[in-house]
């Protein structure tokens, strides 16, 4: 953003409450990882690895040390959506709203789920049925096709065709529901595409012997299915042409290797030829955003998603907590393709940030910063992909005139303790300035007296980060105490 972004080395207290309270006009402020506290998740691992809770009481209170900290809340962590946890609701903002991040998020979705260009395709990866049974099931409904690949083709040809597979992935509990799946997909019309050849391997590496197997003849014991193979590529392929809308979740193989890429990588090349041709692609978070970094097609395919949690659930139907606290606002300002994606339809009044007047506020951001770091060096971020993500809104909020911009986020599981050793946000307040090209306040707490003092009337402009606010075992409600218990916020 090109401006200084002031990192506080804390997400609540006092300090964090006083830098916030009254900052520059302008400012950008990070604050410390959320998740340094319990009461971010709810629960957290004190000192000893005890499993620890945070109490509904305390919980209480680091929600109310965040809102302290800005007058309007915007929620730009798509990631987390899934998560019901401190930061993410919002509790004691006046005004919730979503950032540009979530609500190209929702528009993306709502375009592939509610009216779509048909015929709609369904990609779907993964190593258990019963993992994806929700998913499954909610797309049923909605989709004309459904590639089924990854391991839990394993499992579904095993149950349709009696397949020998040898050692490749096969999932008890889902064989049970496979027969239910077909059943339904031919109640509804929707065509299943499964496997008819695979890449094979006598173990799951490079270095293992590497053969092929048919349907027909089956994967001898000794061996594994570790992609499909080039009948498979050329159904895939024909399947993927005929499609006006493509929802994509799970990779075909084991891409990280090689050997083992080629089912993932041809798909990718011809979603990203149909794109070109005006087909609507949508791809989940997870693995399959990693294989569209891993191929350089993130900007080829109409819309990836940040993430694989929560844009896993808003296919399976579900109702994301972090999108359900947002304030109301009138249903004839929310565009058609925005809607909540619930079974019952409800459509998602929610505001935007560009139906919000933020000139004088202090505006709090919950954004998900959640960031990878080099192994070797721990200060080092290795992908600044979601920091990146967030800029459009908090540039928003400082062009139009905010008091101040506090962010909050999570950084890793540390169970509801503080750990800024491993999980401080620190280093992303200094990443942050450098991408807005302002100052960062980082404050080392989320909650508290300090925090609250610091956000209270921060100067114009300010840009404050919280620290972690999984450090509380309130954001979650739990957590692990020192002695490694599991543990209830109050």
């Amino acid at each position: 953003i090109n401006k200084p972004v002031t990192f506080l080395s804390d997400c609540v207290g006092p300090e964090v409450e006083a830098a916030t309270a009254d900052p520059e006009d302008g400012s950008v402020i990070l604050l410390e990882n959320v998740r340094f506290y319990a009461e971010e998740e709810g629960k957290g691992v004190d000192a000893e690895g005890n499993k620890v809770k945070a109490t509904p009481e305390a919980i209480a209170d680091f929600r109310a040390s965040l809102a302290k900290t800005a007058d309007i809340y915007v929620c730009d962590a798509f990631g987390t959506a899934h998560r019901g946890h401190s930061s993410m609701v919002g509790e004691g903002f006046p005004v919730r709203a979503s950032g540009f991040l979530v609500a190209k998020e929702l528009d993306a979705f709502g375009k592939v789920l509610n009216d779509p260009s048909r015929p709609v395709l369904a990609i779907l990866g993964g190593a258990k049925v019963s993992d994806k049974i929700l998913l499954i099931e909610n797309l049923l409904d909605k989709v004309d096709k459904m590639i089924i690949g990854g391991g839990m083709a394993f499992t579904f040809q095993k149950v349709l065709k009696d397949m020998a597979i040898g050692g490749s992935l096969y999932d008890e509990a889902g064989a049970k529901i496979v027969p239910e799946i077909m059943a339904k997909a031919e109640a509804k019309g929707v065509e299943i595409v499964l496997p008819v050849d695979f890449v094979t391997s006598s173990e799951f590496g490079e270095g293992g012997e590497i053969s092929t197997a048919t349907l027909e003849a089956g994967i001898p014991d000794g061996m594994m299915g570790l992609d499909c193979g080039p009948e498979t590529i050329k159904l895939n392929t024909a399947t993927i042409q005929s499609a006006k809308t493509i929802i994509w979740n799970g990779p075909m193989g084991v891409f990280e290797m090689e050997s083992f890429a080629a089912g993932t990588k041809t798909m990718m090349d011809e979603i990203v030829k149909v794109t070109e041709q005006g087909a609507t692609t949508v791809i989940g978070g997870g693995d399959t955003a990693t294989a569209c970094k891993v191929y350089n097609t993130e900007d080829k395919v109409s819309h990836v998603s940040t993430g694989g949690g929560a844009s896993l659930e808003l296919l399976e139907g579900k109702v994301l907590p972090g999108i359900a606290a947002l304030s109301e606002k009138t249903a004839e300002k929310v565009p058609a393709s925005v809607a909540m994606f619930a079974t019952t339809g409800e459509t998602l009044d929610k505001l935007q940030i560009t139906d919000v007047d933020v000139k004088g506020k202090r505006v709090f951001i919950r954004v998900d910063f959640n960031v990878p770091f080099d192994k070797q060096d721990p200060t080092k971020i290795t992908n600044l992909a979601r920091v990146e993500g967030a800029l459009p809104t908090i540039q928003y909020c400082l062009d139009n005139g905010a008091k101040s911009v506090v962010l909050a986020s999570h950084l890793g599981r540390p169970n509801g303790n503080k750990m800024p050793e491993k999980f401080s946000l620190a280093p992303v307040a200094k990443a942050l300035e450098g991408l807005i090209n302002k100052p960062v306040t980082f404050l080392s707490d989320c909650v508290g007296p300090e925090v609250e003092a610091a956000t209270a009337d921060p100067e114009d402009g300010s840009v404050i980060l919280l620290e972690n606010v999984r450090f509380y075992a309130e954001e979650e409600g739990k957590g692990v105490d020192a002695e490694g218990n599991k543990v209830k916020a109050t």
